[in-house]
C-alpha cells in the first residue's frame, strides 16, 4: 500500500472515537490520501473497551455543496467486511477497494462510515417496559481521498479576521476543481523576512468548500496586510491578505 509521506505519519497516531459505558475504540490512520493507481487500502479498528462491539461499514461519496458537507451512496468503493464484531483487546482490519476510477483531473473524496450495531437484549435482562435506559451508539467516519492522476496547482482565496488581540480566524476557500491537502500555513507581516507564525494544519479542503481555523498569535496584531504561505500536497500557495478588524 502506498500512502503519501505526510499521511504515513498519521498511521502512528490513533483517535479516541468513543468512551461511553465502557466503549473505547481507536481507528488509524485517521485520514488517507491514496494515489490514482492504487486499488486498495485499509483501516485498523481496535477495541480497547470492556465489551464486544459490532460495526456495520459503508463507503459514501463526500462533497461540499453550497457550503455544507454532503455524503451520498456510491458503488465506487467496496469495503470488506461489511459487518464485524470485535472482542475487547482485539483488532479488525477493514479493507477498501477502488472499483471505479475517478476523473483523472479531479480525483475523488469519500468517507468510510462505521456505525455501531445495537446488541441484542440479553435473555436475563429485565422486562424492557419496566425501566428506561439510554443507549448511545457510536458512528465514526474516516476520510479517504484519491489523488488526481493529472496534477493541478491548488487555487484558493484566503481571509483573515481578528477575533481578539492575539487570536485570528483564518479561512480558506478552495476555488479549484480538486481537493487541497493542506499541511502548514506560515504568516508574516508585509515586507518582513521572518514568519511570526508557522501553524501545522492537516486537513482536506474539498472543491467549493470554505474552512476556518482559529489561530493563537505570539503577540497582538493590528490592521495591515499579511503575507501568507501555505504548503499542500498539490503545491505551495502564496497570498497577501488584509486583516479584517471587527
Amino acid at each position: 500500500m502506498r500512502i503519501k509521506s505526510a499521511f504515513l505519519i498519521l498511521i502512528t497516531f490513533v483517535v479516541l472515537a468513543g468512551n461511553v459505558l465502557g466503549v473505547s475504540v481507536q481507528i488509524h490512520p485517521i485520514r488517507q490520501q491514496i494515489q490514482s493507481n492504487q486499488k486498495t487500502t485499509s483501516l485498523e479498528v481496535v477495541n480497547n473497551g470492556e465489551q464486544s462491539i459490532t460495526f456495520q461499514v459503508s463507503a459514501k461519496r463526500w462533497r461540499n455543496i453550497l457550503g455544507k458537507d454532503q455524503v451520498d451512496h456510491t458503488t465506487d468503493l467496496l469495503v470488506t467486511p461489511p459487518i464485524f464484531s470485535i472482542a475487547p483487546g482485539e483488532k479488525q482490519i477493514v479493507r477498501v477497494g477502488v472499483i471505479t476510477l475517478p476523473d483523472p483531473s479531479v480525483g475523488a473524496a469519500y468517507r468510510v462510515f462505521l456505525e455501531e450495531v445495537p446488541a441484542a437484549p440479553s435473555k436475563n435482562s429485565k422486562n424492557p417496559t419496566s425501566s428506561i435506559s439510554l443507549v448511545t451508539l457510536l458512528e465514526l467516519s474516516v476520510p479517504i481521498v484519491i489523488s488526481p492522476s493529472i496534477p493541478s496547482k491548488p487555487y484558493a482565496s484566503w481571509e483573515i479576521k481578528r477575533v481578539s488581540d492575539k487570536k485570528i480566524r483564518l479561512t480558506i476557500h478552495n476555488k479549484g476543481k480538486s481537493f487541497i491537502s493542506l499541511h502548514q500555513v506560515s504568516l508574516k507581516k508585509e515586507n518582513e523576512t521572518r514568519a511570526f507564525l508557522r501553524q501545522p494544519i492537516e486537513n482536506f479542503i474539498l472543491p467549493n468548500e470554505r474552512k476556518a481555523f482559529e489561530l493563537e498569535l505570539p503577540y497582538a496584531l493590528k490592521a495591515g496586510n499579511i503575507e501568507l504561505e501555505a504548503k499542500a500536497d498539490q503545491g505551495e500557495m502564496k497570498a497577501i491578505v488584509p486583516i479584517q478588524v471587527p
